[in-house]
């Protein structure tokens, strides 16, 4: 049904469909711009998603999730970035989502005051 459901949307609705890609492209760049005005060093990506490297993202992640917001803890990455090496390797992937909720987030981690490197 959900794939009947996705090819119904993509013969008839692709504009929709290319308006919420633009969305998500605009949305992960304000996303990153906004990460690295707080000092953050938000991994390049062309993905639904930002990969910040964090040395204290389980922590992090844990006070975010208090707030609302669930985010993935990645460790063990290797440091293939000045920012990866300083995390030794830990980093919070961030799933984008509609600018509005983005905002949010970005409070609640202003609002947490952890230190990622």
């Amino acid at each position: 049904a959900a794939a009947a459901a996705a090819s119904a949307v993509l013969a008839h609705e692709l504009s929709w469909v290319r308006e919420r890609a633009a969305e998500a492209v605009t949305s992960r760049i304000r996303l990153a711009a906004a990460l690295t005005s707080l000092g953050l060093s938000p991994l390049p990506s062309d993905a639904n998603f930002l990969c910040v490297p964090c040395r204290r993202a389980q922590p992090l992640s844990e006070r975010l999730l208090a707030r609302g917001f669930g985010l993935r803890v990645l460790n063990d990455l290797p440091p293939v970035t000045p920012a990866l090496a300083a995390s030794q390797g830990a980093a919070i992937r961030v799933t984008v989502g509609p600018w509005p909720l983005m905002e949010q987030l970005l409070a609640a981690w202003q609002a947490e005051n952890v230190e990622c490197e």
